[in-house]
């Protein structure tokens, strides 16, 4: 949908890698902020269970002049910003409760 124009497109088909190797590069990033933030695992379900960490992704920004694209994650009481470029983690709120 192009918004500006009110008009519907056909959306091209993501690329499919032709290997796995990118997969494994963002399994070792979820791993690296589930040591950060321990509280994301769920320990009653299975590391195999696809819901295994509790995370939803709520923005991919890339702007256009910008060489550092980074993630908007949500993660249980809190919101964290992800950079790509250097691995950092940065906590943008913390919705805890207080006196918790």
């Amino acid at each position: 949908m192009d918004v500006d124009e009110e008009k519907q497109h056909e959306m091209p088909m993501p690329v499919i890698p032709d290997s796995y190797d990118d997969d494994d590069n963002r399994m070792v990033v979820l791993l690296a902020v589930a040591a950060t933030f321990p509280e994301m695992v769920r320990s009653s379900l299975e590391p195999w269970d696809l819901h295994y960490y509790a995370f939803s992704i709520l923005s991919v920004v890339w702007e256009e002049n910008d060489d550092d694209p980074y993630l908007v994650v949500n993660l249980p009481k809190k919101v964290v910003h992800y950079k790509f470029n250097d691995k950092s983690l940065e906590k943008l709120n913390d919705f805890a409760r207080v006196g918790t």
